[in-house]
């Protein structure tokens, strides 16, 4: 099985079947965002709030299975919840720093000439 999609026309009609669907939620969460942003703000927020929480219990319950005595192990756990409740409950500092972060990547990170 090659990593490369095959052009033969059967391959070619089973790639469009299945991402046809994918198409379709794509464009409907797209117009959803241009319609609601706030919902899809707040729904980006809660996504990423809870992969660092689950992080955070994934590499707390890592450290204890190990035994490890150094206080290293524990305090990258320790920041992912922190930053976890951070983003739940104040989520409009990250949406605002992503929105920053955004526009800094498609502007090129061009500074204006003074």
């Amino acid at each position: 099985m090659s990593i490369f999609l095959s052009l033969d026309k059967q391959s070619l009609e089973k790639f469009n079947q299945s991402a046809r669907p994918t198409g379709i939620a794509m464009i409907v969460i797209g117009i959803i965002g241009i319609v609601f942003p706030s919902v899809i703000s707040l729904t980006l927020s809660f996504f990423i709030s809870s992969l660092f929480f689950l992080s955070a219990i994934a590499l707390a319950y890592s450290a204890y299975v190990c035994r490890v005595q150094t206080l290293m192990m524990w305090f990258k756990p320790f920041i992912l919840f922190l930053l976890a409740l951070l983003i739940m409950f104040h989520p409009a500092v990250v949406i605002s720093t992503l929105g920053l972060i955004l526009s800094m990547y498609f502007n090129g990170l061009k500074f204006p000439n003074y």
